[in-house]
This record gives C-alpha cells, sequence and structure tokens, in this order.
C-alpha cells in the first residue's frame, strides 16, 4: 500500500528554494524534511535551480553547501511550452 503522501507534489519556486538554503531550520527547509520523510515530492524548473544558486552565491555563498544537499531531493520538470500557456 502506498503512503498517502507520496503522491503530493510541491513545486518550488526559486524563493523556497533559496529560504530553505539560507535557513535550514526555516519552514521552506521543511518541506525537504517531508520530502526526506517520504511525505512529498518536491519538484521544480531548471530556471529556478539556476536563479536560487546564484543568488546565494551573491548573498550567502556558505548557503551553497545546504543548496546542493538538497538537490537530489528536487525532481526537474521541463518549462512549460509557450503554446501550453493560456493567455488571459
Amino acid at each position: 500500500m502506498q503512503r498517502p503522501g507520496r503522491d503530493i507534489r510541491v513545486f518550488l519556486d526559486a524563493n523556497v528554494i533559496f529560504s530553505a538554503a539560507y535557513s535550514p531550520e526555516g519552514w521552506s527547509a521543511a518541506l525537504f524534511l517531508f520530502a526526506r520523510r517520504k511525505r512529498c515530492r518536491l519538484i521544480s524548473s531548471r530556471f529556478a535551480l539556476e536563479e536560487a544558486s546564484r543568488n546565494l552565491e551573491q548573498q550567502r555563498a556558505p548557503a551553497l553547501k545546504v543548496f546542493a544537499k538538497n538537490l537530489p531531493w528536487i525532481r526537474v520538470v521541463p518549462e512549460a511550452d509557450a503554446s501550453a500557456i493560456e493567455r488571459v
């Protein structure tokens, strides 16, 4: 039987990824704890990862170690094709 939370997918934007590395005791970092406990799956885009990495490098380079430790828990998904985005 599959665990109930395993199908919960959480998309992480650059701010959440940055915050989890910058403040490993904060709420954003808790998402990685949930992922390690198989309560959810974390997903993000290559663009968000690059932005978080660049901002950490500029603002708090020592946090890049935590960022690297968190990377295996994030599944990278492709960006949406422009034709798939609804125009409003």
